[in-house]
């Protein structure tokens, strides 16, 4: 079983493993649920490969693929990625751009070369940016197209459906079809429509309405940019702009994938005063980030398991004492 763990993949194991079920319709890394739907049964069939290096986007898009059926394997940089290529055949490599040891360009080109003139396996870039130049230069590298973050489940599935339509290993599109699942641009998620730190119920419909999942990947994303945030304060005393921008545009990505759109705007913010080489707000902007984190923390805690419900909106981020 793959955490998150779901009920039901959780009773489909117990279940086969007692020999309530027969474990030929049994597949761990399936939902038993659905295993005589002819969609399911075909999706079972495609193997994918996610390279992204951020836990909570890791979470999101492999929960995403294997709720769909997907078979999803896991790379967390760059040099991992091709390394995984190597070892074994998949249908699809999503790929996103920025990551440690090797980025999403460099990977790709790897593969490539390694590729020759045989087979292709189709290539989709997962990146925040949708500006004019980005097409030309995941083109260039060797992508056959790519989606904006943060990573909505429709948008994500319809990619994923567009490249494996066709024979596995095939090129459906072809670099001619290129094209940006979101042709909106990548800051329109920024938006805020209300004083609560995250749209609760959007996330939720993201999960199919598994709340618990969603807590737990919300509650440990809380904790992981609490790390970072301590990472951005060390590195704005010490005046390191590359490692102010880089952790910054990766709290943006996990906080944008959960809608928390106030944080991942500040985020943006920060990210962009790292990149500008220019750090005389950057502690102005830290405790703002700090401040949208804690908010969410709290809004989280407000939330009681089992209701549909709309959350309670938290107090003010300046009220003192408990919440």
């Amino acid at each position: 079983l793959t955490k998150p763990v779901r009920r039901d993949e959780l009773r489909g194991a117990v279940q086969a493993v007692l020999g309530a079920v027969s474990r030929a319709n049994y597949t761990s890394r399936t939902m038993p649920v659905t295993h005589n739907c002819p969609a399911a049964a075909s999706t079972r069939k495609i193997r994918i490969l996610v390279a992204e290096d951020y836990p909570t986007n890791q979470q999101v898009v492999v929960r995403h693929l294997e709720s769909a059926g997907y078979r999803v394997d896991l790379a967390e940089n760059g040099r991992q990625a091709v390394e995984a290529y190597r070892r074994e055949a998949h249908d699809l490599i999503l790929m996103d751009i920025q990551m440690p040891e090797m980025d999403g360009y460099a990977a790709t080109e790897a593969i490539r070369r390694i590729e020759g003139g045989g087979g292709r396996t189709p290539v989709v870039a997962m990146t925040a940016h949708a500006i004019k130049g980005y097409r030309e230069k995941c083109l260039k590298a060797g992508m056959d197209d790519y989606i904006t973050k943060p990573l909505r489940r429709k948008e994500l599935l319809s990619m994923v459906r567009k490249w494996t339509a066709g024979p596995a290993g095939g090129r459906p599109g072809g670099p001619d079809g290129f094209q940006a699942a979101d042709s909106t641009g990548c800051l329109h998620w920024f938006y805020v429509q209300d004083d609560a730190p995250m749209d609760f119920n959007r996330a939720l419909d993201e999960f199919e309405g598994e709340r618990e999942v969603l807590l737990e990947v919300v509650t440990g994303f809380v904790a992981h940019a609490q790390g970072q945030i301590a990472c951005i304060r060390k590195a704005i005393s010490d005046g390191d702009v590359g490692v102010v921008a880089k952790e910054a545009h990766a709290l943006k990505g996990g906080a944008a994938n959960l809608t928390a759109e106030t944080l991942a705007a500040v985020a943006l913010e920060l990210e962009k005063a790292g990149k500008s080489q220019d750090l005389r707000d950057a502690q102005t902007l830290l405790e703002r980030l700090a401040g949208e984190l804690d908010r969410l923390d709290r809004f989280v805690q407000h939330i009681v398991p089992g209701s549909r419900e709309e959350p309670p909106t938290p107090r003010d981020n300046n009220h003192v004492g408990n919440p």
